[in-house]
Parts: C-alpha cells; structure tokens; sequence
C-alpha cells in the first residue's frame, strides 16, 4: 500500500493512505484541510501542550479524532498517559513517555506502523549542562527508550536538533540502533535543511533509510 508522508515543518507531520489521514503535532504551515476533506476518517495527534506542538487551528479540521497528551488542557476523544492505549476500529494507538512534556505516539493501522516521537529525546545540552545534569538527561532517555526497544516501525519521526550542540545526534542514533524502523523523518527543526541532507550521507543507517525534506511541505510516497 503507498503512503504519502507530508513534513509540514517543525514536528508536524501529515501521512495519508488508503481512507486514512493522520496529522501530528501540528504548529506551523498550511493546515492540511484538503486532506482531511478526501479521507473517509482522520485522526489530530497533540504529544503535548507546548505551542510549537498544539494549535487550535487543528479543530478546523473536517471529520478527525483528536487524541491528545493528558497534559493539553483541550477536549480531545482521548487523552493519553504514557503506557496507555486507545483503540479507535482498526486504529491502535499506544502511548510511550517523553523526556520533556507529555507523550510520545506509535500509531498502528492496517499497513502501516508510525512512531512520531513529540519531544522525546536525548536532551542533554552538553555545552551548557552539569555532568550531574547530563548523566541525568541520559538516564531519563535511556529509561524511556526501553519499553521502544524492538517494536517494528514503518515510519519513525524524531528529533534533529542542533541547537544543543554536542552530541546533539545522540538520541537519534541511540533510538535507530534500539528500533531499526524502515525508515526515519528527523523532525523538531525549522531550518537547516542542507546541513541535514549533509549529516544523512554523513550518517547512512544500516537498516533505515532517511527521509530528507528539502523544504516544509516536502511529500515522500512509500511502499509498505
């Protein structure tokens, strides 16, 4: 089955296939209300509160589910807790920790396994950080990542983002050698799109394959 994974900007991501639209963390760009409008069935995925995350202009959206973090303080047909699940029909949707607000998603339907990853991720800030701090960061990452480990995923989406300096890859790469998912969408940035396609063929994955946005709105159609 062909599916199209739209990067909107920031974290927010649009896949569409089949009757299916699924929107997530939507902050910045054009709402993705065509889509919405051609599915038979939608689903707004909110990891958490903070405004680079959740816009109200989500509820513009025609006919879509909302399934929220317990920590946004909106109406949503479900609010999840990390290790919380909420079946909609031939829609599974587990809720795993973050370390930083709210939740982090994997989103199954018939052909198709998505973990968009919210503010999960290794935030350590090594330039400006304690080592107390750090070795802290790293815990926090590592206690969150277990559960993760080894769980098949088609599309992963997960930070990228440089301004933490060194080491600001460490997560990214730690989550890829936990998971192997089929592919990879680095989210969580809003420039840098060059330095990206540069870190990718830097960094190939042995058993991923990176999907590299040359620009917000840039669309990959893949075969699952």
């Amino acid at each position: 089955m062909n599916w199209e994974l739209t990067f909107i900007g920031h974290s927010g991501v649009l896949c569409r296939g089949g009757d299916a639209a699924l929107l997530f963390d939507y902050f910045t760009g054009k709402l993705p209300t065509r889509a919405f409008e051609q599915a038979d069935r939608g689903w707004v995925f909110v990891s958490h509160a903070h405004a680079d995350h959740y816009q109200e202009r989500i509820r513009a959206l025609p006919h879509a589910r909302f399934v929220f973090s317990q920590d946004v303080d909106a109406p949503a047909d479900a609010h999840l807790a990390p290790g919380q699940l909420w079946q909609d029909g031939d829609v599974t949707v587990r809720a795993f920790g973050s370390t930083d607000a709210g939740v982090s998603f994997l989103v199954a339907l018939p052909g198709l396994s998505l973990f968009h990853a919210g503010d999960l991720n290794l935030w350590s800030w090594k330039d400006e950080s304690t080592p107390k701090e750090i070795a802290q960061a790293t815990q926090d990452f590592h206690r969150a990542l277990e559960p993760l480990r080894g769980i098949p995923v088609d599309i992963a989406c997960f930070p990228w983002d440089r301004r933490m300096g060194t080491d600001y890859d460490e997560g990214l790469l730690e989550y890829v050698q936990a998971v192997s998912p089929r592919y990879l969408l680095p989210i969580h940035f809003t420039s840098g799109f060059a330095e990206l396609a540069a870190y990718a063929a830097a960094h190939p994955l042995a058993h991923t394959r990176w999907l590299l946005p040359a620009q917000n709105g840039s669309t990959f159609t893949l075969t699952l």
